[in-house]
């Protein structure tokens, strides 16, 4: 691949990072992706980076995690989240803050922060060298708690958490999600709050009983390291301060358990059989995981979906995948039936009783769901 041909690769993705949806909901970054169809900046920065990381989030959430870090300085001045993060002490042991809603954005934002960039190339491609775009994101769990509560069968679950991060999203119970149907699922007290839209066919209104839990990651962070806090706060997208404040809560939820689930430093294929094999016989086993099998190779999906179906000709076992169909063709999933919401990010469930089936597509925060189930 000549050098052009790398650089109209990285424009590309650029240019379809956003849906017309989120676009306009996040016009920061929106207009950042824009301005990459012209302006090579943060395009050639990106040059340099692995393949599997050569994403333009990871630009973002390096600046993102600058920006948090000196709320006072230039950069900042264009992220509403470094204001909010200093007012909370720049920790997540703070108590909850109102967030508040992000002012419109400055029209000479999105070419400060190019200039912002190029004047600073290289502390940028410092803070992005050796990291990848961890993220929980907890809207996810408006999803996943109805599909662990169809996966248990109505048993007592073990859950698994694949490419977990830091593992929030293993406490989808521990949340308070609440659901446009009327339903409310998880902790009721929770200050943790999942608000989303829901059509379709009904729902599972009952919360799993989640009783053993464990996640595995390639590189878990640490989440009583301030600088990895700080990272995946950054990897959150800046103009939405109820969703940052959300995750900076989730954060401080997890460092005050004790004891915290387990999260295991591995990958699927050296570490999902042997972790299995602890859980009790008398739980239903759930594997779950979310927008993590689309960072893999076909070659490397396929070896995970082998692993998966292998252990469910031994024990009961559901398999919840929650990615875009379209970059998972390693996993074999079916087409489905339904009607596919362009966009959308689908929720499979498979076992070895009813074999694979489309539960929901939703948007891949958990912002809407479409139940098809």
């Amino acid at each position: 691949m000549t050098l052009e041909q790398r650089r109209e690769e990285i424009r590309e993705r650029y240019a379809h990072f956003f849906s017309p949806e989120d676009a306009l909901r996040h016009p920061l970054y929106a207009g950042l992706c824009a301005q990459a169809s012209s302006d090579d900046t943060l395009v050639d920065i990106l040059l340099d980076t692995p393949e599997a990381q050569a994403r333009p989030n990871l630009v973002l959430a390096a600046l993102h995690d600058l920006a948090l870090e000196d709320p006072n300085g230039e950069l900042a001045a264009n992220y509403p989240t470094a204001a909010h993060f200093a007012a909370c002490s720049q920790s997540p042991d703070t108590p909850p803050r109102e967030p508040s809603t992000a002012p419109p954005l400055d029209p000479g934002a999105v070419g400060a922060v190019t200039t912002w960039v190029r004047d600073h190339r290289d502390l940028v491609a410092g803070r992005m060298e050796g990291r990848s775009t961890q993220t929980n994101e907890i809207g996810r769990n408006a999803v996943l708690s109805a599909g662990v509560a169809e996966a248990s069968q109505g048993r007592p679950v073990a859950l698994i958490d694949l490419g977990c991060s830091a593992g929030l999203n293993l406490l989808v119970d521990r949340y308070r999600v609440e659901r446009s149907d009327g339903h409310v699922l998880g902790d009721r007290s929770s200050d943790i709050v999942v608000h989303t839209e829901v059509s379709g066919r009904p729902m599972p209104t009952d919360t799993a009983q989640i009783a053993w839990r464990a996640g595995i990651d390639l590189d878990p962070p640490d989440l009583d390291d301030e600088d990895a806090v700080r990272w995946l706060l950054a990897c959150q997208w800046p103009d939405d301060v109820a969703r940052f404040e959300r995750s900076r809560r989730a954060m401080g939820l997890w460092r005050s358990m004790d004891p915290r689930p387990r999260v295991t430093a591995g990958d699927a294929a050296s570490s999902l059989e042997r972790v299995i094999s602890e859980v009790p016989d008398d739980l239903q086993v759930v594997v779950q995981h979310s927008w993590v099998a689309t960072y893999l190779s076909t070659e490397a999906q396929e070896d995970l979906a082998g692993i998966l179906r292998r252990v469910m000709e031994r024990r009961p076992l559901a398999w919840l995948s929650f990615e875009h169909p379209r970059l998972v063709p390693g996993l074999g999933h079916p087409a489905g039936t339904v009607e596919r919401i362009p966009g959308a990010t689908t929720l499979f469930l498979e076992d070895s009783q009813l074999g694979p089936r489309v539960l929901a597509q939703a948007h891949p925060h958990g912002t809407w769901v479409r139940w098809e189930a």
